[in-house]
């Protein structure tokens, strides 16, 4: 039985013999400057700073295409994908018999985009730019999210190795089956809890941009030589409109 482990932009003002437009323009293009990395400090700041912050700034846009919205939208599928498999162990528990066809397509997904594409997009690039670039505390949490990461393969192998549905299942299995869909469940919800809410901000924040500039091109990379998400949207369309959460 597999243990269930549980900058701000520094200037000058012009001279004071600058010409009046000059100045005009230097004051404009500051602006600018300082909005842009307001914005994209955002999210950094909501993550410590809810409480206080006033209700108008909930709405203020945010730059798109960063590495960190390709990560969000693989936790977007994964948590449409763990819902449904949700559902299943939920009916599996109550005694319904394994829905085999449904079952292995999430198992796959689980197997072969949530361990195999996803958490190692996270794992090569994420991680190691937090802990280079952080502090103590950073790299504890990164190393939380790791561990995370080694329970739910361990756990996904253990649901892949011992009740993939070659047949229907008996009491046993079923509950063995419905409390480890329920552990992965969980574990996924921590790990994108914290990655949304600290570590994706975090990394936006303080790694370089210029550091993460190759990091789509490495993540369609290891789509294109694995799986990719779109085509697991489409896989999985049908499975979760059979199983709503």
């Amino acid at each position: 039985m597999v243990r269930l482990a549980c900058g701000r932009l520094a200037h000058q003002d012009p001279g004071a013999g600058a010409p009046a437009g000059l100045a005009c323009q230097h004051r404009l293009c500051l602006f600018i400057r300082e909005r842009a990395v307001d914005l994209r400090l955002l999210p950094a700041r909501a993550a410590t700073h809810r409480a206080g912050k006033p209700a108008a700034a909930q709405f203020l846009p945010r730059r798109m295409n960063r590495p960190t919205d390709n990560l969000r939208l693989d936790h977007a599928l994964v948590g449409r994908g763990m819902a449904a498999l949700g559902a299943i162990a939920a009916r599996v528990r109550a005694g319904a018999a394994l829905p085999a066809s449904d079952t292995l397509c999430l198992l796959r997904f689980l197997r072969e985009f949530v361990v195999g594409v996803h958490m190692r997009k996270e794992s090569l690039l994420l991680c190691p730019a937090l802990a280079m670039h952080g502090d103590e505390v950073m790299a504890g949490e990164v190393g939380d999210v790791l561990r995370v990461h080694a329970e739910i393969e361990e756990l996904a192998h253990a649901l892949v190795l011992f009740w993939e549905p070659a047949a229907d299942l008996d009491a046993s299995e079923r509950q063995g089956f419905a409390d480890t869909v329920d552990a992965i469940r969980q574990r996924l919800a921590r790990l994108t809890e914290l990655e949304e809410a600290t570590l994706f901000p975090l990394c936006e924040a303080r790694v370089p941009a210029d550091d993460q500039l190759d990091w789509p091109a490495q993540f369609a990379a290891l789509e294109r030589q694995r799986t990719s998400r779109a085509s697991w949207e489409r896989a999985l369309a049908p499975v979760c409109a059979r199983w709503p959460a």
